[in-house]
C-alpha cells in the first residue's frame, strides 16, 4: 500500500480481478420539468434551441380549450386531430379553423362564430409568442442556459402540472363532432370507457350522452361480483343481489339480467 506524505486527493487502483469501468459519453443531457407543449412523460430528443422552442413552446392548453370552445369536442379528442396531422399548434388550429368556416359557408357543417383565423386568436386572447418560457417552471431556463454554453444533444421530458391535468379533462360547449383542417380527418366523439381488472366497461352512447356514469362492484359470493350502473337518478344492478339463493332457478344463474327476484 502506497504511503501518502501530503494531504490531497489520490487515485488508488485496486486488482479486485474484474475489468475496470468503461468510459461512456457525456455529451448528451436529459432535463425534466413543466413545459407549454409537448408530449407528457416521453423522453423528446432534440439538438439546439429552436428545436425546443417547437415542440415545448405553444400554448397548447389555451388553443386547445379554445378549439373546444369554438367547434364543439373534448381535449382527447382535439389532440388525437392533432397528432394526426402532425402539425404544431398554430399550424394545426389554423388549417382547423379555415377548413371549419370554409365548411359553414358550404353548409357542410355548423355555423361556427368566427370568420377567419385572426378573429379565432383575438376572440380566445390566445398568446402568440414563440417563446417557452413558463411562469413557475425552470425548464427553458435550463436548456437555453445549456446551449448558450455549447450544449448538443439533449432529451427533454415534460410533466404535467395541475393546470395541464384540467385542460385535459375540458370538454368545451358538449357538441359532437368537430371540423378539422378541412381535410377529409374529423374528430369523432368517444364512448367514455374504463377498465376494472380485466373487465372493460364502454358506455354505449359517445360524446356528452355517456358522461356521469358511475359504475360500482360489489362481492356477491365465492368468485362472483354485482355490478351497479347509475346515471343521475336511474340505476340498474346486473348479476347477483343480497339474498339470492344461487339456486338454478334463480334468474341470476339463469344469467337474466337485470336480476327480476324482487329484493
Amino acid at each position: 500500500m502506497p504511503e501518502y506524505l501530503a494531504p490531497g486527493v489520490f487515485v488508488e487502483e485496486i486488482d479486485s480481478g474484474s475489468k475496470p469501468i468503461e468510459g461512456v459519453g457525456t455529451n448528451t443531457a436529459a432535463f425534466i420539468g413543466y413545459a407549454k407543449s409537448g408530449e407528457f412523460n416521453k423522453p423528446t430528443f432534440i439538438t439546439n434551441w429552436s428545436q425546443f422552442c417547437q415542440a415545448f413552446g405553444e400554448e397548447e392548453n389555451a388553443i386547445s380549450r379554445a378549439l373546444c370552445d369554438e367547434l364543439g369536442a373534448t381535449v382527447p379528442e382535439v389532440l388525437t386531430a392533432k397528432k394526426t396531422s402532425r402539425k404544431g399548434w398554430m399550424e394545426f388550429a389554423q388549417a382547423t379553423i379555415q377548413g371549419a368556416v370554409r365548411d359553414a359557408n358550404n353548409g357542410n357543417k355548423k355555423s361556427v362564430s368566427v370568420r377567419n383565423f385572426p378573429e379565432f386568436l383575438r376572440k380566445y386572447q390566445i398568446p402568440q409568442s414563440s417563446l417557452p418560457y413558463l411562469e413557475g417552471s425552470y425548464l427553458a431556463h435550463a436548456v437555453r442556459g445549456y446551449y448558450d454554453n455549447g450544449g448538443g444533444r439533449a432529451y427533454i421530458i415534460r410533466v404535467a402540472r395541475p393546470e395541464d391535468l384540467e385542460t385535459l379533462q375540458y370538454s368545451g360547449n358538449g357538441a359532437k363532432t368537430v371540423a378539422a383542417a378541412g381535410e377529409p380527418q374529423r374528430i369523432a366523439a368517444a364512448q367514455a370507457q374504463a377498465s376494472v381488472g380485466p373487465v372493460m366497461i364502454k358506455a354505449i352512447k359517445a360524446g356528452g350522452d355517456g358522461n356521469n356514469i358511475r359504475v360500482e362492484v360489489e362481492p356477491a359470493g365465492d368468485n362472483e361480483f354485482r355490478l351497479k350502473v347509475s346515471q343521475g337518478d336511474d340505476t340498474e344492478t346486473f348479476g347477483r343481489r343480497r339474498g339470492c339463493p344461487g339456486s338454478a332457478a334463480c334468474p341470476c344463474r339463469a344469467r337474466t339480467f337485470p336480476c327480476r327476484r324482487p329484493g
